[in-house]
């Protein structure tokens, strides 16, 4: 049947999974702006310290209203995208 295996993408999912594909893009990175404009909501809003801490640790950086990863996470960049998984 068309609907087997069916997953539903609630809106927190959209987010988290927006977040990290957007830094996977290395050169594009996640904008501020286009997630804001999308979900009504700031990056800040949704995923409190997270992206705080992940600053801090070397994994994350700003350039401009963009998140990259840094040449440090490439490596482990699937722990920074499990940070981003929303409950």
């Amino acid at each position: 049947p068309a609907l087997e295996g069916f997953e539903e993408i609630t809106r927190r999912i959209e987010m988290s999974e927006t977040a990290f594909l957007g830094l996977r893009l290395v050169r594009e990175g996640l904008s501020r702006a286009a997630f804001a404009a999308r979900f009504g909501e700031s990056l800040d809003a949704v995923f409190g310290d997270t992206f705080t801490v992940l600053e801090r640790q070397g994994l994350i950086a700003h350039d401009g209203d963009c998140l990259r990863l840094t040449e440090r996470a490439y490596l482990i960049s699937n722990q920074v995208f499990s940070r981003l998984l929303l409950d």
